[in-house]
């Protein structure tokens, strides 16, 4: 546990000059399309369809 009054390691860990601002964007939306494929499973929707509608979300 962190001690009160402190950031949490997560925001020291977002803090670091080192750290790629892409990289937590990436990481989140690989897990929301991780998300979707699970929950999307019995409509057997492939993986790059979820991308394809990424595309057009954000395109």
């Amino acid at each position: 546990m962190h001690a009160p009054g402190q950031p949490h390691s997560l925001f020291k860990h977002l803090n670091n000059e080192n750290f790629h601002p892409y990289a937590l964007l990436f990481s989140f939306l690989f897990s929301v399309v991780l998300f979707l494929k699970f929950l999307l499973h019995p409509l057997q929707l492939d993986l790059l369809m979820i991308i394809q509608a990424f595309k057009l979300i954000f395109s």
